[in-house]
């Protein structure tokens, strides 16, 4: 099963998302044990000797928990600072500061990008925009994902190919047979000063 990003678009579990630190923002990718290893070798704040947290299993069982300590953990020093004790340590871990919020990092960092975890959609509410992408490719199955459709979207394009005609269509919509969603106008953005 594939992971979901979290309701704050941080990431997708403990060992792999974004943390607040004291200056900005790092991302972390230590979801192996080779890399959970390292990891609580330099913890600093004793994350390592947490028995919850010895195997794989008890961190997914942990994650909340883990990703608290994480989130204090991270807190203590400035972003520059982790990404290179990590990296020299082992663990993936960059600074991503330099972006406006996590939700930024994950739709607009250029390595998300080379590597394909990002993709357009097309919603038609909300037109054209950035999402995530799957996180790994097969050559005879590629993914292809796409804005979730409003209700019935398709429902005269699939009468038709059935052999519908569109009079036909037009007297299954009158007498509410079928039934499609309408477009609501949204409201414009505000903005914050």
């Amino acid at each position: 099963m594939r992971p979901t990003l979290d309701r704050s678009l941080h990431g997708t579990g403990a060992l792999n998302r974004l943390y607040r630190s004291q200056d900005g923002w790092v991302f972390l990718a230590a979801d192996d044990d080779a890399s959970w290893g390292a990891l609580a070798a330099v913890s600093a704040n004793g994350i390592g000797a947490d028995e919850r947290f010895a195997t794989a299993e008890g961190r997914r069982e942990h994650d909340a928990a883990l990703t608290e300590a994480l989130e204090a953990m991270f807190a203590l020093r400035d972003a520059d600072e982790w990404e290179r004790e990590l990296i020299a340590a082992g663990v993936g871990c960059v600074n991503a500061s330099e972006y406006d919020s996590p939700g930024a990092f994950l739709v607009q960092d250029e390595h998300a990008q080379a590597n394909g975890l990002l993709s357009e959609a097309h919603h038609a509410l909300w037109g054209d925009y950035r999402r995530w992408g799957p996180p790994s490719t097969f050559s005879g199955t590629p993914g292809n994902p796409r804005a979730g459709v409003l209700a019935g979207q398709h429902t005269d394009e699939l009468l038709a190919e059935a052999g519908y005609s569109p009079s036909e269509i037009g007297q299954l919509r009158s007498a509410n047979v079928v039934w499609s969603e309408v477009p609501m106008e949204l409201p414009e953005p505000a903005t914050v000063a």
